[in-house]
């Protein structure tokens, strides 16, 4: 069940995901900068046959095309983050929170999975990689209150149940 806007932390949610947005753009930024750097390198490099110069211009057209593919993954996981954080597109949900120990690094994404009080399941992922996500949100399986935005699907805030026999 979808509860009302009025226990929510609009500024800390925005910036959990503007963290997010940034991390995300500066990995584009760093490959931008090796392509473009790549580049530079072969418009200056003289002294090569025409089989190297050929060569190296296939991989500087290649890093360019990574780039292309790179900008465009970014800029599809960032502008509904962006959305949210315009429209203060939060959602809140209660039920329960399950995020695995045993989650794979090399993913792009770390999930962490729902299942709401009226037994529907959503999906929902973290905003970034590096900014403390891992404290905020613990590993196993709980009952609680999760915020996440709206557009994006990315978690915002858990907050778990106290335990009935106050433990």
């Amino acid at each position: 069940m979808e509860r009302g806007l009025t226990e929510m932390n609009f500024p800390e949610f925005n910036s959990l995901l503007i963290n997010g947005m940034i991390e995300k753009w500066i990995i584009f930024l760093i490959v931008l900068v090796v392509a473009v750097a790549c580049d530079m390198w072969y418009i200056h490099e003289r002294n090569c046959t025409k089989k190297e110069n050929e060569e190296m211009r296939l991989s500087v057209n290649f890093l360019m095309l990574i780039t292309a593919v790179v900008f465009v993954c970014v800029a599809v996981a960032t502008i509904p983050m962006a959305r949210d954080v315009i429209n203060e597109d939060y959602i809140e949900v209660h039920g329960e929170y399950s995020l695995s120990p045993d989650w794979n690094k090399s993913s792009v994404n770390r999930w962490v999975h729902i299942t709401k009080d009226d037994g529907s399941k959503i999906d929902i992922k973290f905003p970034g990689y590096s900014h403390g996500e891992s404290k905020l949100f613990p590993s196993g399986e709980f009952t609680g209150t999760v915020w996440y935005a709206k557009n994006s699907k990315v978690i915002v805030a858990f907050i778990p149940d106290e335990p009935a026999d106050g433990n």
